[in-house]
């Protein structure tokens, strides 16, 4: 056995793991931009790290968060987030927690969360069968979001206590108009409002005790500590997690604003390693789903790898055309594909290449006319072959007959053949196993073994 006959078939096998690679990283961007996983894993990682869901809802509708949002009206929560910008955020979401327009808005995230189900059930496809017409989700949702922009501008302590008490009275106001319009959450907001007023007169009330400035703006370490008291009672798990970071950094700093800029890191620090786990469950996640995505690909196209390295044993001009396609594919990508994205065209591309060599792959073959009794003839009449399930003579054909035509049944064992059934489906999961490893892998094993048979080509001559 001539070792560049295996080379090619090695090359051929390589190459085709390769191609299905890049259609399961086709494929696979397409599902987890679909299902925002990215996004979706780092929300809840955030909501972790606060230990709240309203607070961190909060803290995805700030400013300095909100300006990282994409797509129309900024409905696209961001899939990474900077390490100074959740600081600053943080930061900014700690001084303003007692203040009565922050806590007002807490509660209003509670109606928010239950408007957001009430649309998603209104615009899902099985609500066109019932009539609940009491509220428009989707208006009601849009004005209870005015309602907490105007809580957030209502929470800053650096407007000055006059204008925060003005926007107060307009909150309310807006409040009183908001729940005539949609009475059914009435009870809910009020007593929203109610708990806030409680816990921002309990915030003063310990402020007070401790002898400690309510923020002004420009906050001091010693400020930022004073702001962190108001936490014991609204969310102790973020204050401890907080004051623990920052705890000694005033000896670590030479001036005021020094020991601002040491907290800032060490929360910093603190969301990147977070982020590190974030990364590692995406990673895990993409790698379950590389796999079942490959899986399929491999079903959908009877890509087996058996049938395929039985074909390139038996046939030298497929394997010849295919380790020819390989080396051109690995010459044209110098750089390799490590951060490679494919295309439609991409696509389009191999299924061109490999349809023109006769790749061994499909499940059915080119179909033909049968007359009445499913047989194939000739122009005189004269019977060539029978399509039927269950082929037993040499002119049978193993295919399906619908609408007058033959679909003939390729690259498939029968169905009383359980060895060959075995077979073909350990060559089908061991193409899609191949798949989901990811086409950079595929890449370097594939310009390796090219560069190897270079090697000993020149050294034979």
């Amino acid at each position: 056995m001539s070792l560049d006959i295996l080379i090619q078939i090695a090359l051929g096998m390589l190459f085709a793991w390769l191609v299905m690679s890049i259609a399961t990283t086709y494929l696979q961007e397409w599902v987890t931009r679909w299902m925002k996983l990215r996004p979706s894993m780092l929300e809840d990682a955030i909501r972790n790290m606060l230990s709240d869901k309203n607070m961190a809802a909060q803290f995805y509708d700030h400013p300095i968060i909100r300006g990282l949002h994409s797509g129309q009206e900024r409905a696209n929560k961001p899939s990474y987030l900077p390490a100074q910008q959740f600081a600053l955020a943080l930061f900014d979401m700690v001084k303003t927690a007692g203040t009565e327009g922050s806590l007002i808005q807490k509660g209003l995230y509670e109606v928010r969360t239950e408007l957001e189900q009430m649309e998603a059930r209104q615009t899902d496809w099985r609500s066109w069968f019932k009539k609940d017409n009491k509220v428009d989700a989707t208006k009601a949702l849009a004005e209870m979001d005015k309602l907490i922009q105007l809580a957030r501008f209502a929470a800053s302590t650096d407007i000055g206590a006059e204008l925060v008490d003005a926007k107060l009275g307009e909150l309310k106001a807006q409040i009183a108009e908001y729940t005539k319009q949609y009475p059914q959450f009435k009870q809910q907001i009020d007593d929203a409002v109610k708990l806030a007023e409680q816990q921002a007169r309990d915030a003063l009330a310990v402020k007070a005790a401790g002898n400690e400035k309510i923020p002004t703006g420009n906050p001091s370490l010693d400020e930022l500590k004073s702001s962190l008291t108001v936490l014991m009672a609204i969310n102790p798990e973020l204050k401890v997690a907080i004051e623990s970071l920052i705890d000694g950094v005033e000896h670590k700093a030479g001036d005021t604003e020094n020991e601002i800029v040491k907290a800032r890191q060490s929360v910093e620090k603190w969301f990147d390693s977070g982020m590190e786990r974030v990364s590692g469950w995406y990673k895990r996640e993409t790698q379950k789903s590389a796999l079942i995505i490959g899986i399929v690909l491999a079903l959908v196209f009877n890509m087996d790898s058996i049938n395929l390295v039985t074909q390139l044993w038996q046939q030298p001009a497929l394997r010849e055309a295919l380790s020819e396609q390989a080396a051109v594919y690995v010459n044209e990508h110098t750089d390799g594909v490590t951060d490679f994205s494919p295309t439609t065209d991409d696509l389009k591309k191999f299924e061109a290449q490999f349809s023109a060599i006769n790749v061994p792959m499909g499940w059915i073959g080119a179909a033909y006319p049968v007359n009445a009794w499913n047989q194939l003839v000739d122009d005189n009449g004269v019977m060539v072959k029978t399509c039927t399930l269950n082929p037993v003579h040499p002119t049978d054909d193993y295919g399906i007959v619908a609408g007058g035509l033959c679909y003939p049944i390729i690259n498939a064992p029968h169905f009383t053949d359980p060895v060959g059934i075995f077979l073909k489906i350990i060559g089908l999961v061991v193409s899609g196993m191949a798949a989901g490893q990811g086409a950079p892998f595929w890449f370097d094993v594939l310009r390796n073994l090219i560069n190897f048979r270079s090697s000993v080509t020149s050294d034979k001559k």
